[in-house]
């Protein structure tokens, strides 16, 4: 059996009672090709998204269910654009029930104009690239994706410490990790990265090495070709 982070691995043992010799840890790989080859577009695909020159845009890729936290984000953003009027958040993902209810709470909060919601893309690559930070607000996590795809577009990363987020992202080198269900601490971290460009421009670069060097499509498929080799 194979899991793709280590929380998932002491998930599956406490949960399923698997033999842990029975498991193999391999981390999900992305192809950071697909990525990268988006960033020369970015001017021209903000004017296509309507993104003014001067806007910040924070994103969030994530379908619209409570665990995904996205009601903590809106609180978050509140605060966010308080210190940084030319804030803007994309949410990204199908909405799974909640996406009337988070439309009212962003209209509630007077930041309705600042908030958008795209639905279901499939031009993550395109997206990512016009951003400046990739948030992730999740409640619990097993291995996130979008943080692999957000780091190979070399997007600093906000993301919650629960599942395997912290396995990706290196605290105060790629990213912040802060605590769940904490809006203010996600909001500060937010600002300090907006308030910073150069660091923020460092932590993903770090990133996308960190990508390139531990979660590439190929290292993944040779770990699995090793796996069942093995197998007797």
């Amino acid at each position: 059996m194979t899991v793709n982070s280590k929380a998932v691995w002491e998930d599956t043992i406490h949960r399923d009672h698997i033999d842990p010799k029975k498991m193999a840890l391999i981390y999900n790989g992305v192809d950071s090709l697909t990525f990268e080859s988006a960033q020369p577009f970015r001017g021209e695909t903000r004017k296509k998204l309507g993104i003014k020159p001067r806007e910040r845009v924070i994103i969030v890729i994530a379908n619209l269910i409570l665990y995904k936290g996205h009601s903590d984000l809106l609180k978050a953003a509140r605060k966010v654009l308080k210190h940084i009027p030319k804030a803007l958040f994309l949410l990204v993902g199908e909405d799974r029930g909640i996406g009337g209810n988070l439309k009212r709470i962003s209209i509630d909060f007077g930041i309705a104009s600042k908030v958008r919601f795209l639905g279901l893309r499939d031009d993550i690559p395109q997206l990512l690239a016009v951003s400046d930070i990739s948030v992730l607000p999740s409640h619990e996590e097993g291995f996130s994706n979008v943080i692999l795809e957000s780091m190979a577009a070399a997007l600093p990363i906000v993301a919650t410490n629960v599942g395997g987020n912290s396995e990706a992202v290196v605290n105060g080198v790629t990213g912040w990790l802060v605590p769940p269900k904490n809006p203010d601490a996600m909001a500060e971290k937010i600002v300090d990265l907006l308030h910073d460009p150069q660091k923020a421009r460092s932590w993903g670069k770090q990133g996308r090495k960190r990508v390139n060097k531990k979660f590439t499509i190929e290292r993944m498929v040779q770990e699995h070709i090793k796996l069942y080799k093995g197998i007797d």
